[in-house]
């Protein structure tokens, strides 16, 4: 067993004594939940950055109505099975307030620049106060979602190529604190609108993007992606006691790291090469590959359909359809990916029974 392996099964330990009474399981109400709210970046966004430039990011075809992959993003996926209804773009008057290219806010990294308004008006503080202006209701029996970060690590391996060796311990503190102070402002506002039940996604290995490969950039990216999760899972474990909510994280950093090292158990043939070649904008600048359902990426940076699957089969494993089990803590959800394709009827295996599903 790897030390990366050996330091993630110690952090799982950990949280599940440190965090155990922000983690309890609980039952779930007989009732479906009464709604759908959802936080972060591309990986979540199914159409507002298409609406606010008329279409042109990303560009369909090849990029899938408003989203950036070749069909479902893995929350609408989560949605049809708890029976949620669709998920829609906020600026449409949906419950979709996630932006492609948002950050957490400004970052010693990213401090916002009046060259990139863009920006302010899309991070996760923007997000909330779109959220706040809608005038909602307080809902605790809704279910929230919060996947955010891979913005800030991406912008924080750029720009710790401009910083010298003696200094980037300290500069990545600053950052990491000013990323979670800035998530920590957001989950406290939510909760203080009367949130009560909170799923987040980790930051995934962005060491195994085929960005990160091809621009040499893989272990940075990948220990930068894990620090902040350790981080991430700490601040929230935190909140979730100081603000009294229900808090389930679901570990795709582990997730990602599954699917490379065994792909074929996934049904999957090429975990390292984009599916579409060309950028976000230009419909001719690239190809799409022939056989998609085969891709974990469909371009440098985002999962295809399928992709987006394998990440809804990881939470619905964590989050029940309400009516049956409870919330289950940090510390088994972080565990899920190191115990998958143990055994019989493993995660693994149904994997690849449902991946003729996927669209």
């Amino acid at each position: 067993m790897g030390s990366d392996m050996k330091s993630r099964l110690f952090l799982g330990r950990c949280l599940s004594v440190a965090l155990i009474a922000a983690c309890s399981i609980g039952s779930a109400s007989a009732a479906a939940y009464s709604g759908l709210y959802v936080f972060g970046d591309s990986l979540s966004d199914v159409g507002n950055v298409s609406l606010a430039t008329g279409g042109a990011e990303p560009v369909s075809p090849p990029y899938s109505n408003g989203r950036f992959s070749n069909g479902n993003v893995w929350v609408q996926d989560v949605a049809a099975s708890l029976g949620l209804g669709p998920v829609t773009a906020s600026l449409a008057g949906g419950n979709d307030f996630a932006v492609g290219g948002a950050e957490t806010g400004a970052t010693p990294a990213n401090p916002y620049t009046s060259s990139n308004p863009f920006q302010q008006a899309s991070d996760l503080t923007a997000q909330l106060a779109a959220y706040n202006q809608r005038g909602l209701a307080a809902q605790p029996n809704a279910l929230y979602t919060l996947w955010i970060g891979s913005n800030d690590i991406d912008s924080l391996v750029v720009a710790l190529a401009t910083v010298p060796l003696t200094q980037q311990s300290a500069y990545i503190a600053n950052d990491f604190a000013a990323i979670l102070g800035n998530i920590t402002k957001v989950v406290t506002g939510l909760a203080q609108d009367g949130m009560k039940n909170l799923l987040a996604l980790n930051v995934p290995d962005l060491g195994k993007t085929p960005r990160a490969t091809s621009n040499g950039v893989s272990a940075a990216a990948s220990a930068l992606s894990a620090a902040l999760d350790q981080s991430l899972a700490l601040t929230l474990g935190q909140l979730s006691i100081s603000e009294g909510f229900k808090l389930n994280l679901v570990d795709t950093y582990g997730a990602i790291d599954a699917i490379t090292n065994a792909p074929a158990a996934y049904g999957l043939t090429n975990v390292t090469s984009p599916c579409w070649t060309g950028t976000f904008t230009d419909p001719a600048s690239g190809t799409v590959c022939a056989n998609p359902n085969q891709y974990l990426f469909w371009d440098t940076l985002h999962p295809t359909a399928v992709g987006h699957q394998l990440v809804a089969d990881a939470v619905l494993t964590q989050v029940p359809e309400p009516g049956s089990m409870g919330l289950l803590g940090i510390a088994v959800v972080g565990l899920l990916w190191v115990k998958a394709g143990k055994g019989k009827g493993s995660f693994l295996q149904k994997r690849t029974k449902k991946l003729s599903l996927a669209g």
